[in-house]
């Protein structure tokens, strides 16, 4: 069995020589193990994976806590059992899929699966939005999935046969784009992180054929094949501006933009105090890009902006009141700066989607430390997630109105358009969180830079919405053509 050193293990020890020491090694070991897991799994979903504990677990699988570490180290521990149970079934349902005849067959049959796997596991899944370096288990077993099922993807391609044929270099960032499309849509649906601005999770039909078609659209850059009757059908517009988009708009992110409680403000009157307390932020800031929010301490703070505790503590009642503010201070101006009032509506659709995704991408690329704590506080934090919510929203109603603008065909349902820029901005935080926050090497050599990265989630954009290349190289293998385009779905 190959085996791997990871972050979180400094003496070196592999995964699989640390695990066998823990194995069990009667049948009641192995049913003991089993009913952790399954607790685990109950406990982590029910709880998420940063309130969970190794007690709750314990108790709730009716077993005693020196039982409970006879059989795993810790809580990431246990964490990773579960999902790997959970990826083992997920791969296995999934090579019955290597009977499809056709990629759209292939996307819709494989994109069920996953509504009903993360629909069942997504705050097991959340664990890696607040994953540090140091968990380096989960950090390791999410980079080995993606990679793996990048592998399972691009060989179902090479089997379609699909002209011209895309080599597996090529395939690096487009993969991982749409993997992270499909992914984090669906677990931030499950989470509840877009309530009020993304449709139902009851509308599993809409959900699973919109993210096919959009991906396939990304691959191929045409329509699914005769058989299949698209939801979105929008193409690059030919005549006049359409006049509906106002509308559709309206219907589409008519949302509450009132924060849902506010945050202290301090308002210090000497100019020397406001100096040391702009300090004090901006060491924040800079603490977060190193830690996160949760294993910030005061003393990193303190490190990082040269203030003592006590002039911390004059100005802030405890560090996640400072944390609170400071990420609420930083993507105030990130709001305005997506809004639709920056737009250039005359300039050509590729460089208004490219600048759209350019202030989204460099923000992050310039403080990544801000979204991985805002991922670690939105679904506990009711100030960071109506903060960061505004952000998405004002962002989604820019990609819609550019979507609209440039588009032509049936005006698009209002549920259906939010789905898909919600669902594309998904696609955008989940590459940013690859690249910057806890870099995956492969990623890193495909996008050396913010601006490639850019270039290609523009392009991919572009594919998706109007079913077009834009003009000249983007970064992206050509689009696809199946052999056999006519085949039954």
């Amino acid at each position: 069995m190959q085996t791997r050193r990871t972050a979180g293990d400094p003496k070196g020890k592999s995964r699989t020589a640390d695990a066998s020491k823990r194995l069990p090694r009667t049948q009641k070991g192995w049913l003991t193990r089993e009913r952790l897991i399954t607790a685990a799994a109950a406990v982590i979903n029910a709880e998420g994976y940063q309130a969970s504990t190794v007690e709750n677990i314990a108790r709730k699988a009716d077993v005693p806590i020196g039982l409970y570490y006879r059989h795993f180290k810790d809580k990431t521990d246990i964490a990773f059992a579960v999902l790997e149970k959970a990826a083992e079934d997920f791969r296995g349902k999934l090579l019955s899929l290597a009977a499809q005849r056709s990629l759209m067959g292939r996307e819709m049959a494989m994109h069920e699966l996953l509504y009903d796997t993360l629909r069942d596991n997504f705050r097991v899944v959340s664990s890696y939005f607040s994953a540090r370096k140091e968990d380096g288990k989960l950090v390791a077993f999410f980079q080995d999935q993606t990679a793996q099922f990048m592998e399972d993807f691009h060989v179902f391609l090479v089997g379609l046969n699909v002209v011209p044929p895309i080599m597996r270099r090529d395939f690096e960032v487009l993969g991982r784009a749409l993997i992270g499309f499909s992914e984090n849509t669906l677990h931030r649906n499950f989470a509840g992180l877009d309530a009020g601005v993304a449709v139902t999770t009851q509308n599993r039909s809409m959900m699973v054929r919109i993210m096919s078609e959009l991906r396939y659209r990304a691959l191929t850059s045409e329509d699914p094949a005769a058989g299949y009757t698209p939801m979105w059908t929008m193409r690059l517009r030919r005549g006049k501006r359409a006049a509906f988009a106002a509308r559709v708009l309206d219907r589409a992110f008519n949302i509450p933009m009132k924060a849902e409680s506010s945050v202290v403000q301090p308002s210090p009157q000497r100019t020397d105090a406001r100096a040391t307390l702009a300090q004090i932020e901006k060491g924040t800031l800079d603490g977060l890009n190193i830690h996160g929010s949760a294993a910030l301490k005061l003393s990193d703070i303190e490190a990082e902006s040269g203030i003592t505790r006590g002039a911390i503590y004059y100005h802030f009642k405890n560090k996640d009141a400072l944390v609170r503010k400071v990420l609420v201070d930083w993507l105030s101006p990130l709001e305005y700066d997506l809004s639709d009032a920056n737009d250039n509506a005359d300039a050509a659709p590729y460089d208004r989607l490219h600048a759209a995704v350019k202030i989204f991408v460099e923000a992050f690329c310039n403080a990544p430390g801000a979204l991985r704590a805002v991922h670690e506080l939105e679904p506990v934090d009711a100030t960071v997630a109506a903060a960061y919510r505004r952000c998405r929203s004002v962002f989604a109603r820019r990609l819609a109105k550019i979507i609209l603008d440039c588009g032509e065909g049936p005006e698009p349902a209002p549920e259906a358009l939010g789905f898909v820029v919600h669902g594309m901005i998904a696609m955008i935080e989940r590459l940013a969180r690859d690249r910057f926050i806890i870099p995956d090497t492969a990623l890193q050599d495909a996008l050396p830079g913010a601006e490639a990265m850019i270039a290609a989630l523009a392009a991919i954009l572009h594919r998706m919405a109007w079913c077009a290349d834009p003009p000249g190289a983007r970064g992206l293998p050509a689009p696809v053509h199946e052999a056999d385009a006519a085949k039954p779905l």
